[in-house]
């Protein structure tokens, strides 16, 4: 959830606050409420500005404070973060990872993030990953092991090379070709002088693991 919260105040209102930081109560509302949100959502959070009782409250101290509050908690999930996610209904601050073109204007930290990465020119639009019906795979950077691939490249369904051992064995009689008797000792006869066999088609139509459908969403 991206916070944004600015507190904008002209000069008559601020001799009126002026006025009543002369009374307890508002400032140590206002203390508590810094005070308390800081500790319970980042402990040890540092505040620019610590008012006592009776201080006069400047507005640049105020939102010296809340400008620090607030990057902390849209620092926890920086735009741009993808997460699985359990809902049909994307919460608030996020979008489901579904390909759509979205206006840079509207969603400026999360362009910052990512960028053109996954289509458009930024000008006035740009494309949000599409993750549906994919699994992700760490992008290879250099190591070597997916090798030839770019940030954001899709990669279609594979297996590993590999052969199938027959366990069969020729019967002696003469022939290039002949009976030939799998592990499951059924006879596969071929044709005198046929050099190769083929193995019945199985499966679906791609190569998967056991899997759970759910939603992608991505940080704005």
């Amino acid at each position: 959830m991206q916070i944004h919260f600015h507190i904008n105040i002209d000069d008559r209102l601020l001799k009126k606050l002026k006025t009543l930081s002369q009374r307890r109560w508002l400032v140590l509302s206002l203390t508590v409420l810094i005070v308390l949100s800081t500790l319970l959502l980042y402990g040890t959070l540092h505040k620019p500005y610590t008012f006592q009782p009776g201080e006069v409250i400047h507005a640049a101290e105020i939102n010296a404070n809340f400008d620090l509050l607030f990057r902390k908690i849209n620092t926890h999930d920086p735009p741009g973060s993808i997460i699985a996610f359990g809902g049909t209904t994307a919460p608030e601050g996020w979008l489901f990872c579904d390909g759509h073109s979205v206006n840079s204007a509207d969603y400026p930290d999360l362009f910052a993030a990512i960028g053109t990465s996954w289509g458009g020119d930024g000008s006035p639009n740009f494309n949000l990953p599409d993750l549906r019906g994919e699994f992700i795979r760490g992008w290879d950077y250099g190591r070597g092991v997916d090798q030839g691939r770019t940030f954001g490249s899709n990669q279609s369904d594979d297996y590993k090379r590999h052969a199938h051992d027959l366990g069969a064995s020729v019967s002696p009689n003469g022939h290039s070709g002949g009976e030939f008797v799998d592990y499951y000792n059924s006879l596969m006869h071929w044709g005198y002088g046929a050099t190769a066999g083929w193995t019945s088609n199985s499966g679906g139509i791609e190569t998967r693991p056991r899997n759970v459908a759910l939603n992608f969403i991505i940080k704005y």
